[in-house]
């Protein structure tokens, strides 16, 4: 654990970066009333835990960094568009 500065909720805020082990990265998995599917899931880089807030109940705040992965597939078709956001 490091201390680092981050922005949250447009400010710079104090923070510990925590490392982590995944688990798991599993899809979620939909289809649209065309027959579209679509296949989303979350990938996370990082995590912070804030050092001086804490939700009104005080637990910590944690802050995660990540992206999200999308592929998608048109309904009769065999092509896959993937898409990083």
């Amino acid at each position: 654990m490091r201390e680092v500065e981050i922005s949250h909720e447009g400010e710079t805020v104090r923070a510990y970066e925590l490392e982590f082990t995944t688990e798991s990265e599993n899809w979620g998995e939909y289809k649209t009333e065309e027959g579209h599917r679509i296949k989303m899931r979350s990938i996370v880089a990082r995590v912070y835990r804030l050092i001086e807030k804490v939700h009104e109940d005080g637990t910590p705040i944690h802050i995660l960094h990540g992206s999200v992965v999308m592929d998608t597939a048109l309904a009769g078709s065999e092509a896959i568009q993937q898409v990083r956001s």
